[in-house]
């Protein structure tokens, strides 16, 4: 093996960087460059505060994770502001706060955190439980009016015509 000297070596790195830049492909480090710290000023202002739970401390420009080329990702396009908590976690956890509650962190891939999908959950159950119920009633009453006589069926539409209207009378009054 034969000995680069080091001028040589950190030239070729020069050179490599400096193709790699013509051609988008991005440096490494392109947050230690002077226009990134220029624009990320410009970005994070005195009132900026984190995208996800409204901390002013410790504010970061957090990219989306895509390919970037060095120009798109230095001018800091579709960034977002995140205080340095939630930017850990989303870089080394693969957590984020959950937009339901805004409370707890939820792994990036689920929609909301399990504390709020079990709510959801058991909303979505009751609900089920109260359509299954009313279909009950509903099925006893038609059994009921087809058994009725010509009279007792006429009485019973009046009495859910009176139903209906009633209703229909405090949903109008309560609006």
């Amino acid at each position: 093996m034969q000995y680069v000297g080091a001028q040589c070596f950190y030239r070729d790195k020069a050179e490599q960087r400096t193709k790699n830049e013509r051609n988008g492909i991005m440096s490494r480090k392109p947050w230690a460059r002077a226009d990134w710290k220029k624009k990320r000023k410009e970005i994070i202002t005195p009132d900026s505060v984190c995208s996800q739970c409204g901390s002013k401390k410790g504010l970061v420009v957090h990219h989306p994770p895509r390919k970037y080329s060095t120009q798109d990702y230095v001018s800091l396009k579709g960034t977002v502001i995140l205080c340095s908590k939630c930017h850990f976690l989303y870089h080394k956890k693969g957590l984020d706060l959950c937009p339901t509650c805004k409370k707890n962190y939820k792994p990036i891939r689920y929609r909301e955190c399990y504390e709020c999908h079990k709510k959801r959950e058991s909303i979505l159950n009751d609900i089920t439980d109260d359509i299954a119920e009313e279909d009950e009633k509903a099925d006893e009453w038609v059994e009921e009016f087809y058994a009725a006589s010509p009279e007792k069926q006429s009485l019973m539409i009046r009495q859910e015509w009176g139903k209906i209207k009633k209703s229909e009378m405090e949903i109008n009054f309560t609006e």
